[in-house]
């Protein structure tokens, strides 16, 4: 639209980069994540070795619950910045999210939660390593030190949909049927 086109107006190099930056949060605070992706993707040539681009496009990313760029940004700020925990975290996270390189998930979210060991998120993304692992007895420990009634409405849909992953593997069907009746899909991921 209007915003996004007065935005050709802004050079893309990084004189500009402040500019865009800012446009992005406006666009994330207005509840149109969608153009701050937009907004950050088209100056992603002059950032492509800049991990902290990175953590912000996946910010944006993340709000428009896009788990496709999230996965791929999430995979670039950890090429650039691997001993960053934040770049581990995203990484691992988006690895649980996706169901792929289950060991490294693992790992990844571990390193993660071990550096954060209070983060309910770094906690949530751990369990879901281990759930796609079939780790359950590990997930499970994690899983009992989350109280659900100090999380966010966000927090405890990507709780209860690593529950009911986990229910699917064992093939606990009531378990399953529970846990999706509680599910608020406007909190899921493109890939859930």
């Amino acid at each position: 639209g209007t915003f996004t086109s007065a935005l050709n107006h802004v050079p893309r190099d990084r004189s500009g980069t402040e500019v865009y930056y800012f446009s992005s949060e406006v666009l994330v605070h207005i509840d149109r994540a969608d153009l701050a992706c937009d907004v950050l993707v088209q100056i992603e040539p002059q950032h492509l070795q800049d991990s902290e681009f990175y953590f912000r496009l996946f910010a944006a990313a993340e709000a428009n619950k896009d788990a496709i760029l999230m996965r791929r940004v999430a995979e670039r700020s950890y090429q650039l910045a691997p001993h960053d925990p934040r770049a581990a975290g995203n990484y691992g996270a988006m690895l649980a999210m996706c169901g792929e390189q289950t060991d490294r998930a693992v790992t990844l979210s571990a390193a993660c939660l071990s550096a954060n060991p209070g983060s309910i998120p770094a906690k949530i993304n751990h369990a879901a390593a281990l759930i796609n692992s079939e780790m359950f007895g590990s997930a499970d420990l994690i899983l009992r030190e989350i109280d659900e009634s100090r999380l966010t409405r966000a927090a405890l849909n990507q709780l209860r949909f690593i529950k009911l992953k986990r229910a699917l593997k064992i093939g606990d069907d009531r378990e399953v049927r529970r846990l999706a009746a509680l599910l608020d899909k406007s909190f899921l991921y493109s890939v859930q």
